[in-house]
């Protein structure tokens, strides 16, 4: 694992060498500690200001598919393929709860702008909205028939967005949980959706290999990117935007890139 500037592209003088590959990173500010996850289901916990490792935590079984930061209780929430959730507590890395959910993966994390609501893509199909502060789950909407992969709350609107391995983007309502649209975004699983700062655009990834540009309003295609417009080879995992207008993805065929909508 290594540090980039993204300004530069240039790889910082940085790097932690995993014995098994990196499936989700989570950088937390206040106590500038990255996680990451791997694909065994161990966490190793980075100090960036010491730059090493300080701990290695055990508890899932499988995979740690992704994990987010609670601020308002200062707790690291992870995502493991065994179908638990864990929630550790900051910064002194007690587990507080491991939650069994379902026998298939956990796939994404993500909650609302203020932190009240976070919902979970399933591999059992579902779309769990849990309360953060007890967990309890507040409703379960099926709508992935053979697995959600991702999930993601529209920042200006009372709908989630879900994307799963039926290549479907899902829309369905926060108020009454019925689905409002479902758009054949892909041709295989949907991996990551993401929407830039002002909610106005989102772009979602794709295990086809291609990110998609969409209006955030009208949920219309703006733009299409592949291997051919200098995307990705391979199946593409993860996306981040930097700011308004510039976003970041990578992909199994090892690359990062930067991308500027036109």
């Amino acid at each position: 694992m290594t540090e980039w500037n993204v300004d530069t592209g240039e790889q910082e003088a940085f790097a932690v060498k995993l014995e098994q590959p990196a499936f989700s990173l989570c950088y937390v500010k206040s106590v500038n500690l990255l996680f990451v996850g791997n694909s065994i289901g161990g966490i190793h916990v980075i100090d960036l200001a010491e730059k090493k490792e300080i701990r290695y935590l055990v508890q899932h079984t499988n995979g740690i598919y992704d994990m987010v930061f609670d601020a308002p209780r200062n707790q690291l929430i992870v995502a493991g393929g065994d179908g638990v959730m864990s929630v550790w507590s900051l910064p002194d890395l007690q587990l507080l709860v491991a939650l069994p959910l379902i026998t298939e993966k956990l796939r994404q994390l993500t909650f609302n702008a203020a932190q009240t609501s976070l919902a979970i893509a399933s591999g059992d199909g579902g779309i769990r909205l849990l309360d953060p502060l007890f967990f309890n789950e507040i409703s379960l909407t099926t709508l992935h028939p053979e697995g959600a992969t991702s999930v993601s709350f529209h920042p200006t609107k009372s709908v989630i967005l879900s994307g799963g391995k039926d290549a479907m983007l899902r829309i369905h309502s926060l108020e009454n949980h019925a689905e409002l649209f479902a758009i054949p975004a892909h041709n295989f699983a949907i991996y990551s959706i993401a929407f830039n700062p002002s909610g106005t655009l989102f772009a979602t990834a794709s295990r086809d290999k291609t990110i998609k540009i969409w209006n955030a309003t009208t949920l219309d295609l703006i733009e299409r990117l592949d291997h051919k417009s200098g995307g990705h080879s391979h199946s593409v995992n993860k996306l981040l935007w930097m700011n308004e207008h510039v976003f970041l993805s990578c992909s199994d065929d090892r690359k990062i890139i930067q991308w500027s909508p036109n």
